[in-house]
């Protein structure tokens, strides 16, 4: 995602088109409830138990579930890691939103990908011999 704002800075997408594409990626997200109905660690009855709580609290499903003792944290991190893994690419959200065209898109990221690599380079080039070698 953090591409897009150097996408923004650069003038080559709208932060118009940047919020619509992140409201869709977002739109697209699955709930954490059906996620873990669909791997068998809670029932369509713990679900709704839950949402019952959830509309009388601040917090979040996964935070009810655990402090409810329906679900682990190990089991939550497991289901989001999941939900952010199903979510549809930004990259492809901005190119289908007419954002950008998948062309300038490949060659931003390219240029990016560059910056990132000389960036690490200086980062090394700081670092003393010794250090790089100790471990």
């Amino acid at each position: 995602m953090w591409f897009a704002f150097d996408l923004v800075d650069e003038g080559r997408i709208t932060p118009a088109k940047f919020v619509q594409a992140l409201r869709q990626q977002m739109r697209c997200r699955r709930p954490i409830g059906q996620l873990a109905v669909e791997q068998g660690m809670l029932t369509m009855q713990q679900v709704f138990e839950i949402l019952s709580k959830q509309s009388h609290s601040d917090l979040p499903f996964g935070e009810l579930a655990i402090e409810h003792g329906y679900l682990s944290r190990a089991q939550v991190s497991e289901l989001v890691v999941r939900q952010i893994e199903s979510m549809p690419n930004l990259e492809d959200i901005l190119v289908e939103c007419g954002a950008i065209s998948r062309k300038e898109l490949k060659k931003s990221l390219a240029r990016l990908r560059g910056q990132i690599g000389t960036f690490r380079e200086r980062q090394y080039e700081s670092v003393p011999e010794q250090t790089m070698t100790a471990n």
